[in-house]
C-alpha cells in the first residue's frame, strides 16, 4: 500500500496487516477523514493477496473515543436549524449512508479481521468492533453505546451487528442507558472473546491469532468466513437502512441541541424531550431584516460600478455571462457589497462592484443613507491575507533570513513548552503545527502589538498533536506565530517589509495589514448576514475563531482592529489589488520590472504538500495545500471547477484570492457580507465555475 492516510496508519509484515487509528481527533476520535479513507484502506487490504489477516487498534492509550462531534459538526448542524424540512433531512440520510460504508468496509472485507481493543472504547469505537471477527481487550479497557446521551440512536453499526454477538437484554442494558462497562464485564457479557494484561500483552495475543489464521489455506479461510457472514448479512443490511431513515426522520430535536451543547460545553445535558430546535440572534445582535438580509434593489444597474477594462483578447460576451452570475450571487441578499476583478494574462477584463459600501446592511433602517460601492472601496478581505503573508515568507526565506524548515523555538525561545519545540517554520505555514486553535485564557487583543507579551502568549499554547502528524486549518493562531517569526528574524515588522519590499515599488494604495489611522473612515465595513448558526456550528466557530460571525464580524470593523497588524486576517484591499498582487505570482515573482522573488520559489510554494482532504476547521470543505497556499482542484477546488493548476486564499466568509497560470487568470473576489447561514451558498460557487467555464485553459501547441 503505498498511500498515506490522516486517520489510520497501516503496516504489513508476514502477512498480518496492522491498522492503527491515529484520529487526528482526541483519542482518535472519529473525524470527517475516517469515515472517508476507512473504506480505501480496507478495501486496498482486501484486494492484497499478501494480507491473510488483519489486525486494527488504536495509537496512544485509548482505542477510540468515537465520533468526533466537533469535526462532525456540520453533518448534524441542517438537522438543528430552525423548521428543517426535506432537504436537510434527505442530506442527512444520505451522510449516514455514506458513513456506514466505513463499518461495512470492515464487515465485509473477506480478509480475517481481529481488534486489540486498551482503554477507551466509545461510540463508533464499539461500532468498529462490532463489525470485526475478534475482539481482544486489555484489562484497562472500557466500552460504551453513548450515543442514547446525545440524544442519538446509534446508527454506525453496532444496534444492527452486536444482536448476533451479544445477549438480548445485555444490548439494550447497555444501549439504553449509555452506561460504561470494564473489560470484565465485556468479557462476561461476550462482546470481547478474551481479555490481557494491558496493551502490550492485547496486541501481541491479537497478532498471534492473526498469524495462526495467516497460516492456514487463504481459500478455505474466506470461505469459512463468507459462510458465517452470510447468516447475518441480510438482517445486519436491512437493519442499518432502518436506522439510518428512522434517525433521518426523527433526529430533529431540542435534545440533539442540547445533547451537542452539552457535550462542548463538558457539561450534563437536560433533555426535555421537544421537538423542533429554534434558534435565535445572539444578544447584542441589532435587529435584522427577516432572515438576514439585505434589501436589494430593484434596479442592479443603478448600484453597479465599472471600472476599466480591456476586451480586446477576450471574448465580452464571456465576461458578461461572468457577470451575470455575479449579480445572480448579489441578488440572493447576503451581501451588501460585491467586488470583482479579473486580470487574464495580465489584462484586466473585468473590474467591477455592486452593492452598497454603507447603509444597506441587514441592521440598518430602510431609510438609512445607502452608499453605493466602487470599485475602489476597500474592504477587510480576512484570510485572504494568508496568501499576502506566504509570499512575503517564502521572499524573506529566499533571501536567506531563515530556512523552512528551522524550527521555531530558534527565533521565538519561549515556543518548546508542551513538545512544541519540534515544530518548523514549514509546519506553521503548511497548518500542521499541532495548534489549529487557541488554548487556555483569551489572550488580551489590546496587546496585539507587544511581541513580548505575544512571544509568551504562543509558547502557552498547547498542541493538539505532535507537529507534522495531520493537517488542520490554522485560523488565528497562524498569524501571530508568523508575525513573530519574521520579526524575530529581521526586526522589522511584516506590515514594513510588504510595504518596502512589494507594494510600495509597485504603487498600491492598500494590501496591507491593517490601515492607517486616517484612513479608517474609507474602509467599507463587513456585516454578519443571514440566520445565526445552529448552536453546534456556533460552538464550532467559537472553537475555530473565537466566535459566530454574528459575534466576531462587529469587533472587526472597530479601528482597534483595523489599525493593528495580523497577517493571519486583517489585510484591507480592494478586488482589483487582490488580482494584481496575484497577477505578481502568476507570473512568477515579477510585475512591471519589479522581482520579488525567483520563479522556482513560486513552484515549490504552490506545489501540493497536502492532498484533497475534508478539514474540520473549514466545515468539512476538501481543500488541497501548497506551502501557505490554498490549492484548485478538478472538482472540489475553492477556485472553481477543472482548475487543478489555481492557487490563492479564501476569506471570511466567501473572499477569494488566486491565480490560475494555465488560464493566465488573477482574480479578485471580495464581498462584504459574513452568512451565519447561506441558503443559496451555491451561488458563490456557481460564479467561481462560471469564471473557470468562460475562461478555459490555454491550449497546448
Amino acid at each position: 500500500m503505498g498511500e498515506t492516510y490522516e486517520s489510520v496508519t497501516v503496516e504489513i509484515k508476514d502477512q498480518v496487516a496492522q491498522a492503527t487509528l491515529i484520529g487526528p481527533g482526541k483519542g482518535n476520535a472519529m473525524g470527517p477523514a475516517f469515515w472517508s479513507e476507512l473504506p480505501e484502506v480496507f478495501a486496498a487490504l482486501d484486494a492484497d493477496r499478501d494480507v491473510r489477516a488483519i489486525v486494527i487498534t488504536g495509537s496512544g492509550k485509548n482505542f477510540s473515543y468515537g465520533l468526533d462531534v466537533p469535526a462532525m459538526g456540520g453533518t448534524f448542524a441542517p438537522l438543528m436549524a430552525e423548521g428543517a424540512l426535506a432537504r436537510p433531512r434527505t442530506d442527512f440520510h444520505a451522510e449516514v449512508l455514506r458513513m456506514q460504508k466505513a463499518t461495512n468496509a470492515v464487515a465485509d472485507c473477506r480478509t480475517p479481521t481481529i481488534a486489540s481493543v486498551h482503554g477507551w472504547c466509545i461510540g463508533g469505537g464499539v461500532d468498529l468492533i462490532s463489525a470485526v471477527d475478534m475482539r481482544y481487550a486489555s484489562a484497562d479497557a472500557k466500552f460504551s453505546i453513548r450515543e442514547v446521551k446525545l440524544a442519538i440512536v446509534a446508527d454506525m453499526g453496532s444496534l444492527a451487528r452486536l444482536p448476533m454477538i451479544l445477549n438480548d437484554g445485555h444490548l439494550r442494558e447497555l444501549a439504553l442507558t449509555g452506561r460504561d462497562i470494564d473489560a470484565a464485564r465485556a468479557e462476561k457479557i461476550g462482546l470481547v472473546n478474551q481479555v490481557f494484561e494491558d496493551a502490550d500483552a492485547t496486541l501481541a495475543a491479537a497478532h498471534a491469532t492473526a498469524t495462526e489464521i495467516a497460516a492456514n489455506p487463504p481459500l478455505a479461510v474466506y470461505g469459512v468466513k463468507d459462510v458465517l457472514d452470510q447468516q447475518r448479512a441480510s438482517a445486519v443490511a436491512e437493519n442499518l437502512r432502518y436506522v439510518a431513515a428512522w434517525n433521518a426522520a426523527f433526529l430533529p430535536s431540542k435534545d440533539l441541541t442540547e445533547g451537542i451543547s452539552a457535550t462542548f460545553a463538558k457539561r450534563p445535558p437536560q433533555f426535555t424531550g421537544e421537538q423542533a430546535a429554534a434558534s435565535t440572534y445572539p444578544r447584542g445582535v441589532a435587529s435584522m431584516t427577516e432572515d438576514g438580509r439585505i434589501r436589494v434593489p430593484a434596479d442592479l444597474d443603478a448600484v453597479t460600478a465599472l471600472g476599466a477594462e480591456d476586451h480586446s483578447e477576450i471574448d465580452s460576451a464571456a465576461i458578461e455571462r461572468i457577470w451575470q452570475a455575479t449579480r445572480y450571487w448579489y441578488q440572493a441578499g447576503m451581501h451588501p457589497a460585491i467586488q470583482l476583478c479579473i486580470r487574464h494574462n495580465g489584462r484586466v477584463v473585468l473590474n467591477r462592484a455592486i452593492g452598497h459600501g454603507w447603509g444597506n446592511a441587514p441592521s440598518d433602517a430602510p431609510d438609512a443613507e445607502k452608499i453605493p460601492v466602487s470599485t475602489d472601496t476597500p474592504f477587510c478581505t480576512y484570510s485572504s491575507a494568508k496568501a499576502i503573508t506566504a509570499t512575503v515568507v517564502h521572499m524573506l526565506a529566499e533571501r536567506g533570513h531563515f530556512s523552512l524548515d528551522d524550527r521555531v523555538c530558534e527565533y521565538i525561545p519561549s515556543y518548546t513548552s508542551h513538545g512544541k519545540d519540534h515544530t518548523t517554520i514549514r509546519h506553521v505555514l503548511t497548518h500542521s503545527a499541532g495548534v489549529p486553535f487557541p488554548t487556555g485564557p483569551r489572550p488580551d487583543v489590546t496587546r496585539a502589538d507587544d511581541h513580548d507579551y505575544a512571544a509568551r502568549k504562543l509558547g502557552e499554547l498547547r498542541p493538539l498533536y505532535p507537529p507534522g502528524l495531520v493537517h488542520i486549518y490554522h485560523a488565528l493562531t497562524w498569524g501571530p506565530l508568523m508575525r513573530e517569526i519574521i520579526w524575530a528574524t529581521t526586526r522589522k515588522e511584516i506590515r514594513d517589509i510588504l510595504a518596502t519590499e512589494i507594494l510600495d515599488p509597485l504603487g498600491f494604495r492598500w494590501t496591507n495589514f491593517g490601515v492607517a489611522e486616517e484612513d479608517l473612515p474609507l474602509v467599507a465595513p463587513s456585516h454578519a448576514t443571514g440566520r445565526p448558526l445552529p448552536p453546534v456550528i456556533a460552538a464550532a466557530f467559537r472553537k475555530a475563531i473565537g466566535g459566530t460571525v454574528h459575534e466576531v464580524i462587529p469587533y472587526t470593523n472597530k479601528p482597534l482592529f483595523l489599525r493593528t497588524i495580523i497577517p493571519s486576517s486583517n489585510t484591507v484591499s480592494t478586488a482589483n489589488e487582490l488580482s494584481r498582487f496575484m497577477e505578481i505570482l502568476r507570473r512568477g515573482g515579477e510585475l512591471d520590472g519589479v522581482r520579488i522573488m525567483a520563479p522556482e520559489t513560486v513552484r515549490s510554494a504552490v506545489t501540493e504538500c497536502r492532498r484533497l482532504r475534508p478539514d474540520s476547521a473549514t466545515g468539512l470543505a476538501p481543500l488541497r495545500w501548497g506551502t501557505g497556499f490554498m490549492l484548485g482542484s478538478n472538482r472540489f477546488g475553492p477556485f472553481g471547477r477543472n482548475a487543478p493548476a489555481a492557487f490563492g486564499h479564501l476569506g471570511l466568509v466567501n473572499i477569494a484570492t488566486w491565480a490560475d497560470p494555465d488560464r493566465g487568470l488573477s482574480v479578485g473576489l471580495i464581498n462584504s457580507g459574513k452568512p451565519g447561514r447561506d441558503p443559496d451558498a451555491k451561488r458563490y460557487v456557481a460564479l467561481k465555475n462560471a469564471i473557470t467555464a468562460e475562461i478555459p485553459p490555454k491550449t497546448v501547441e
